[in-house]
């Protein structure tokens, strides 16, 4: 089995990373690294075995049967948006306490490693979410967590109306205006007041950012629809943002699509419990 992996550039996360690789040569597994990851490992004066192969690029990992990544949410959504096509499937680790996504803590590696050699494991898909501004070429990640539409000046708000499939849906003075995958339900969108959904549900929530009109909430949506999100002309400046990257900036009258991208993620779970057990655990 070859297994890349990718790390926070962070020394605790780095142990945690050379931990893993270490296990991962003593179970037979063959280890590619990628190369900035290395480079960080060797500036923190980590030994790397020399059966460690390298991955120049992100898009290297294509070849690999398993993409380790290693660190929080961050380090997590910001490998993902290096891919158009589908990746390999994904091992996450936490260096930490934080990181919802991530659900193998640093003392369970050796036994996730057993666990996934011989089987022990399922897959959870990840659908995301692909963007694009009318009228402009330009090259948006796909979004694991959410899309967001913001207000880019302080203390302001923008007016922004919603169509889905054509049918208008919302007119709103706001913050800004969320889409985000059930993966996203337990970020961004969970702290603006939006209902947390269950990961393997086929959908996408629409959910606002103080609003002034007091009837607005949240809703959910069929992952087929298209979504779009006119900034109107009588509103001030807005931004796009890409699960928490600032990616455009909008102006009145600037129309942004949103639909489910052409590929999505598989994730190895160990626990069928482990969205519960991350979710309620305080972390």
């Amino acid at each position: 089995m070859k297994i890349g992996i990718v790390a926070k550039p962070h020394i605790e996360a780095l142990k945690v990373c050379n931990k893993f690789i270490k296990y991962a040569l003593t179970m037979g597994l063959q280890v590619h690294v990628y190369i900035e990851t290395l480079k960080s490992l060797v500036e923190q004066g980590l030994h790397v075995d020399s059966r460690v192969k390298i991955l120049q690029k992100i898009d290297d990992t294509i070849d690999v049967d398993v993409l380790a990544i290693v660190g929080g949410n961050g380090t997590l959504l910001r490998t993902l948006h290096r891919f158009r096509q589908t990746p390999p499937l994904i091992l996450t680790i936490r260096y930490g306490r934080r990181g919802f996504l991530l659900d193998v803590g640093p003392d369970e590696i050796y036994d996730r490693l057993k666990d996934l050699i011989n089987g022990n494991f399922f897959t959870i898909e990840y659908i995301r979410l692909k963007s694009r501004v009318e009228g402009k070429d330009l090259d948006i990640p796909y979004a694991l967590n959410e899309v967001a539409v913001l207000h880019s000046e302080p203390w302001s708000m923008i007016r922004l109306n919603i169509l889905k499939d054509s049918l208008s849906i919302l007119s709103i003075d706001c913050d800004g205006i969320l889409i985000a995958t059930p993966a996203g339900s337990t970020a961004y969108s969970l702290a603006a007041g939006g209902p947390i959904i269950e990961h393997d549900v086929d959908g996408v929530v629409i959910t606002p950012i103080a609003t002034q009109q007091l009837n607005i909430r949240p809703i959910v949506v069929k992952s087929s629809s298209l979504i779009s999100i006119e900034v109107r002309h009588d509103s001030r400046k807005a931004c796009l943002v890409i699960d928490g990257v600032n990616v455009a900036k909008l102006d009145p009258g600037n129309i942004v699509k949103v639909s489910k991208a052409p590929s999505g993620i598989k994730v190895i779970r160990f626990s069928r419990g482990w969205f519960y057990e991350r979710l309620y655990e305080g972390k």
